[in-house]
């Protein structure tokens, strides 16, 4: 792609050059063909440096590329407006020539204060990250290299908040609570006009689900509505395992979307090594929701229901009746039961004595069973 771009330039510039070349020789011969071959030739070479602008994946600005070429372009029709005009400058050929070569320079110069400011800014916000640390810091540790909030040339428009190196960017869409799609704008780390689907850098947003919905998903939307100017900035690792750039986000009032989502309770705050720039300020953020109950989590608490108690008033409760005593018949030395029986204090002579007693149906063990009840030897008497 790099060839491509460089040929096209070349080509584009070297068919200008020819334009001009011919268009000196035939300068006394300036009729209708000549003409037509000039602009023929120069507008082609135009059209292909404008293209190859557009399509260097290192040109940040194509828009400030096309001024300097217009003014260039200007400027080299005046000088060959001039060539046709040796001699017999009157009034109307100086004013042909000024209303060439004026605009030209204006148009160069403009191109040139636009791309110098930018691209050094950017470069020296660039030198100037910090690195982060090997390791995560404690959500109780202060701020770690933390970036100046002050404007600089190529964000003088953004609102109080936004750091320096902060790219402007428009939001297409919203996807979740931690994701949107956007459209960079203008010099920064992201190329400009390439849509990016951005994931927003230590927060993992909560829900959808039965209690919350996509809270997490209306808030950010509230945050960063469709169509409007946001600024981000990257950390030190660009993108995640699914190829999203990963973000800090200020919107077009300078709100740190990320903390915001996070400090009301619509996300939970992630570490994402090695970024860690803002890393401090956002685990803060969670905390103090943790701790207030802010946000979705908070409302879902309060709406789980209570401990199950029963809502109803109680009815009478029934008054048993006392199990009857039995009424034990103690066995006479001539009544001998088996070694496996109950024995003890009661002896029922037979399953009517234990009936009436109310400790019918007897089990093996139990007091006042015996062999002489259970008929069948099942361990179980007076089971009927």
């Amino acid at each position: 792609m790099g060839t491509l771009v460089a040929l096209m330039g070349i080509t584009g510039l070297g068919v200008m050059i020819w334009a001009i070349v011919v268009g000196v020789r035939r300068r006394g011969q300036w009729d209708g063909a000549v003409r037509r071959g000039f602009w023929w030739r120069f507008g082609s070479g135009y059209a292909a440096m404008f293209l190859a602008l557009l399509l260097d994946p290192t040109e940040q600005n194509a828009s400030t590329g096309f001024l300097m070429l217009t003014g260039i372009g200007l400027i080299i029709w005046a000088g060959a407006f001039a060539v046709r005009h040796p001699r017999g400058w009157d009034r109307a050929i100086m004013r042909g020539f000024a209303l060439r070569l004026g605009p030209g320079v204006v148009v160069f110069l403009v191109a040139v204060a636009l791309t110098s400011p930018s691209g050094s800014t950017t470069q020296v916000a660039a030198d100037s990250e910090p690195q982060p640390p090997a390791s995560a810091p404690s959500a109780s540790a202060p701020p770690l290299n933390g970036p100046p909030t002050t404007a600089s040339p190529a964000n003088a428009f953004a609102p109080a908040g936004v750091p320096v190196g902060a790219q402007r960017a428009v939001v297409v869409s919203v996807d979740s609570g931690d994701s949107m799609r956007l459209t960079p704008v203008g010099a920064g780390p992201l190329r400009e006009s390439a849509p990016v689907h951005a994931r927003l850098l230590h927060i993992r947003a909560l829900g959808p689900d039965p209690c919350s919905g996509d809270e997490s998903a209306r808030r950010l939307r509230q945050l960063a509505p469709v169509g409007t100017i946001v600024w981000v900035r990257p950390d030190q690792e660009p993108r995640d395992e699914k190829g999203r750039d990963l973000l800090y986000v200020w919107n077009d009032t300078g709100a740190f979307a990320n903390v915001e989502m996070v400090a009301g309770g619509f996300a939970e705050a992630e570490y994402a090594a090695p970024n860690s720039v803002h890393w401090a300020e956002i685990s803060a953020a969670g905390e103090q929701a943790r701790t207030v109950g802010a946000g979705v989590r908070g409302r879902c608490r309060q709406a789980e229901p209570p401990p199950e108690t029963s809502s109803a008033e109680p009815g009478p409760q029934p008054n048993p009746q006392p199990r009857p005593q039995p009424n034990p018949v103690h066995p006479t030395p001539s009544e001998d039961d088996d070694e496996e029986d109950g024995g003890g204090a009661a002896y029922y002579k037979n399953c009517t004595a234990a009936k009436a007693a109310g400790a019918a149906p007897l089990h093996r063990g139990d007091p006042g069973y015996g062999s002489h009840l259970d008929r069948d030897g099942d361990g179980v008497a007076c089971e009927s």
